[in-house]
């Protein structure tokens, strides 16, 4: 499952991913990655607003993956969320 979102803001926003309110940075299953624009200094304001990439990837899917995914992005001036509800359906093996 990829999960992918795009903030813009000025300075650059910073994602962070949670499940069920749990972050999950540091979590073994998930791969978490941000892009940006190459800057000098990310904290100082730019001319125009700028674009920050994440991705959250959980190469194998399991029941207990199933919750409410947010991701939030922040920067010095403010914070924004987004989030969804992933629900897991454990289909049985055919003989």
């Amino acid at each position: 499952m990829t999960m992918v979102v795009e903030a813009w803001g000025n300075p650059l926003p910073f994602l962070r991913w949670y499940r069920d309110g749990q972050p999950l940075d540091g979590v073994q299953e998930c791969r978490i990655t941000q892009m940006g624009p190459p800057l000098e200094d990310v904290t100082e304001t730019q001319e125009t607003p700028v674009r920050m990439t994440g991705q959250l990837i959980i190469n194998e899917i399991f029941p207990d993956d199933a919750g409410m995914y947010t991701c939030v992005a922040e920067n010095t001036v403010g914070v924004a969320e987004t989030a969804t509800q992933v629900d897991v359906i454990q289909t049985r093996k055919l003989l």
